[in-house]
This record gives C-alpha cells, sequence and structure tokens, in this order.
C-alpha cells in the first residue's frame, strides 16, 4: 500500500466512532486490499447511522475470514463488481458467483429459488424486505451485509458466511443455517427466527419482544424506574426498558 493510501486508512481507522467500526474498516482493508473500497465501506456505515452492540467481535475476521470473502477466492468476491450487470436479478435465475457488492443500496431483492452459489453481497444494503426464500446460498458471502427483516425461509446456506451482517428480523425457518454461522453476525436479536422457528434471543419471563427495534423490553414506570423487573443495561425509549440481550 503507497504511504499516501496508508495515511488515510490509518485516518479512517483513528476516526471509527465504535471498536466495531474500527475492525470492520481493518477487515476491509485485509479483504479489498484498497482505500477507495475503505473509503466507500466506511460511507455506508456513516449513513447507516445505526446503532451497533458493542459486545466481542465474533470469531471472523482477521486471520479467520472466511475465504469465500476474499478477492482472491473463487467465487463473486474474487470477480469484478458489476460482473453481472447483463444478468436478470428475479425469482429462480441463475446467478452463480455475482458480485454484488456496490456503492448503492440493492432495490431489486427479491431472489426466491435463485440460484445464488458463490455470490458475494459484501457490505451491501438491501431494500424492500429480501426474499431469498428456498435460494440456493451454497458459499455466499454476506460480510457486513444489511440483511434485518430479510426472508431466508427454506434457504440452503451451506457454507455462506455471515461475518458481522446484521440479522435483525431475519427468517431462516426451514433453512440450514447453523449455530455458528449465527454466532459469527453483527447483530441478531429477539426478532430473528432460526431454522427451527424459535428466537435466536429468548426474552427473560416477564419481558417482551419488541419487534420495531429488536430488543426485549419490560414496562417502565412514567419516570423510567424499572417496575418490579431487571434489565440488563437498562435505557429508557419511549416508556421501555431496553434490555440489549444480543
Amino acid at each position: 500500500m503507497e504511504r499516501e493510501s496508508f495515511d488515510r486508512y490509518a485516518r479512517l481507522i483513528g476516526a471509527a466512532r465504535t471498536r466495531r467500526e474500527a475492525l470492520r474498516l481493518v477487515a476491509t482493508g485485509a479483504l479489498l486490499g484498497g482505500t477507495a473500497s475503505i473509503d466507500s465501506v466506511a460511507a455506508k456505515g456513516r449513513k447507516r447511522g445505526k446503532v451497533r452492540s458493542e459486545a466481542a467481535s465474533p470469531p471472523c475476521i482477521g486471520d479467520n475470514v472466511p475465504r469465500i470473502c476474499q478477492t482472491t477466492s473463487s467465487g463473486g468476491c474474487g470477480k469484478p463488481q458489476g460482473n453481472c450487470a447483463t444478468k436478470k436479478i428475479g425469482p429462480g435465475t441463475n446467478l452463480t458467483n455475482c458480485n454484488f457488492t456496490t456503492d448503492q443500496n440493492i432495490i431489486e431483492t427479491n431472489f426466491a429459488s435463485a440460484n445464488l452459489t458463490g455470490t458475494c453481497w459484501f457490505a451491501d444494503e438491501l431494500d424492500n424486505l429480501p426474499n431469498f426464500r428456498g435460494a440456493n446460498l451454497t458459499n455466499a458471502c454476506f460480510f457486513e451485509a444489511q440483511l434485518d427483516f430479510s426472508d431466508f425461509r427454506g434457504a440452503n446456506l451451506k457454507g455462506a458466511s455471515f461475518c458481522l451482517a446484521d440479522l435483525n428480523g431475519v427468517d431462516f425457518r426451514g433453512s440450514n443455517l447453523t449455530d455458528e454461522q449465527l454466532a459469527q453476525a453483527g447483530r441478531f436479536s429477539c426478532t430473528t427466527i432460526k431454522p427451527n422457528g424459535k428466537p435466536a434471543v429468548t426474552c427473560a419471563a416477564g419481558q417482551t419482544c419488541d419487534t420495531d427495534f429488536g430488543v426485549c423490553t419490560c414496562q417502565l414506570d412514567s419516570d423510567c424506574t424499572v417496575t418490579g423487573l431487571d434489565c440488563n443495561v437498562p435505557g429508557c425509549l419511549n416508556g421501555f426498558c431496553e434490555c440489549f440481550p444480543f
């Protein structure tokens, strides 16, 4: 990396607001190897403005980054961005090894029953409630992807990576998602549905799952003091205590 590029890279990491954001930029540098790509991912993070968990980083960065998410892979992440620009996107289509990494949000997101083997979705934001129902996503890379409230019911996720992805509200019922894949995510919550139909996070007795924010909540008094219940890391929002169990 040239000195000027290195200096820009160092400034971006130094300006990161959280440890998670800094780690994401480090991982991006290792995977993509260019400050232009790093800049775009940093800008996406600022635009997104999501509140992220500050829990320990999942074991899928540094020396443990899945090969399918590296530019040297034989899958989509190793292909030029936009390599499938002329292909039809939609249900049942064959989009093997397509690199969907883009600086723009992905608007067309109905991939039901499509063949998406080896596809790359590095740091993508997918709009319009993405539909991957019944799709073949073998060895797909969703590194840092924004997948909240996506439908992965019945999907084949063998070898897929969800490293640092946002899986809040994602429905995995009937898929073959493993606990190891789920543990790599940057966020999952009580609204994330596991393959067996159970929530990825179980709320404690007396708490309910806030489906808008993906947190377990307990009712508070008007002055935001807990009413007979204890919450982890409590914070008041619209009269509820946010427990943040993830």
